[in-house]
């Protein structure tokens, strides 16, 4: 068969389609007939290595969308060429929805990120959400509560060797307020150091125009007894006091049995009108007034938390003979301590609560109508 053109129609309605075939020749066979297919022009449309061309120049020709979408359906798609800012990717593909909603998902309905093997550090932004530590053996965290066990995991605190402190002259922080370390000597035991607390000492004495001796002087009724100090708060109070020490000092005796000792008073009388009031001073002149009111001798006296059930300290009892100086003991030396309470101990000091109507009394007492020339001391702290 010479070579030739077929052309053909397209019909109104076609019904059947070009099917291609391919026949094997060899140098013995008789070539099979070809069919070539022209463009309208009669130009040949080549057919090489099995590949379609849509024009000569066998060049890979561009595919557009025409302004729609283009939906490939695979499971692996090569999206390396993705380099202009309005290429993109259907993620529903992966999230399950031609329209992902936003916020967290499921590991099925989340896209995957791989991380090389070789990947180096990868930064942390910061983190807008709260994060709770674990709580197990294994965590760092442990809560409050819980049982210790052997072989727990957790942050060890970490301190400072300080082998000359500074204290109490330097700090060891350059600021109030910053962040600092423990310290531990040489041997790895704790620096310690007690808190200074604001401290009064309320000396009740007669005023510095007295003429002659400064101590105070009460004729005791027989067996009446008498609040020769008080020190004393009102509900309205907004300081602890805690009684540190409470000493009484006797300048001169008559013949009689004194005792002495220190009561607890409650809010229903307080005392009033002293003879006089007593300032209390305080240790540090930097601090202000002490709020508490001391009274020697008031008038009105405080009411008792108990008729027998409000004494709080150890009592002094002195059987004094015929009245003049004493020398045995020496009395007008000799400091007799009714209460006294040091840091570390393990009993409680003598407390008026802040915000409660209470304090304490000295209280003395004689048998004999007779007078007695003394002092008192009271040293206390307010916080």
């Amino acid at each position: 068969m010479a070579d030739g053109q077929i052309d053909i129609k397209e019909d109104a309605a076609p019904s059947k389609s070009l099917a291609s075939q391919t026949h094997l020749h060899g140098a013995t066979t008789v070539h099979a007939e070809e069919i070539c297919i022209v463009d309208s022009a009669g130009n040949l449309v080549n057919v090489i290595s099995n590949a379609l061309k849509v024009d000569g120049s066998a060049v890979t020709q561009p595919v557009s969308d025409g302004g729609g979408a283009i939906t490939v359906d695979a499971l692996d798609l090569d999206i390396r060429n993705l380099v202009a800012a309005t290429d993109k990717v259907d993620a529903g593909l992966w999230l399950g929805s031609s329209a992902p909603t936003v916020g967290q998902k499921t590991m099925a309905n989340s896209l995957p990120v791989a991380v090389a093997s070789d990947q180096g550090n990868l930064p942390i932004g910061a983190i807008a959400g709260a994060i709770t530590p674990g709580t197990a053996a294994g965590n760092l965290g442990k809560a409050e509560d819980a049982v210790a066990g052997s072989g727990d995991t957790g942050v060890s605190v970490l301190v400072k060797r300080l082998d000359v402190p500074n204290l109490p002259t330097a700090a060891e922080t350059s600021a109030n307020g910053d962040y600092a370390f423990p310290t531990v000597d040489d041997h790895g035991v704790a620096w310690v150091r007690k808190r200074q607390l604001v401290t009064y000492t309320a000396l009740y004495r007669l005023i510095d125009s007295t003429a002659g001796t400064l101590s105070l002087t009460f004729t005791f009724t027989a067996n009446t007894n008498k609040q020769l100090a008080t020190i004393y708060h009102t509900g309205a109070s907004t300081k602890t006091v805690k009684i540190r020490k409470i000493s009484l000092f006797l300048a001169t005796t008559a013949a009689g049995i004194f005792d002495f000792e220190v009561r607890a008073l409650s809010a229903t009388t307080a005392p009033a009108t002293g003879n006089p009031a007593i300032t209390p001073r305080t240790h540090n002149p930097a601090d202000g007034a002490a709020e508490a009111t001391c009274l020697a001798l008031p008038t009105t006296a405080g009411s008792l938390v108990g008729a027998n059930t409000g004494t709080v300290s150890q009592g002094v009892s002195l059987n004094v003979g015929v009245g003049g100086a004493q020398t045995t003991p020496a009395l007008a030396t000799a400091e007799f301590v009714l209460y006294e309470y040091k840091d570390g101990q393990e009993a409680a000091p003598l407390i008026m609560r802040a915000g409660s109507a209470e304090g304490f009394a000295v209280n003395g007492r004689c048998t004999a109508a007779v007078a007695q020339r003394f002092t008192i001391a009271i040293t206390f702290t307010e916080e």
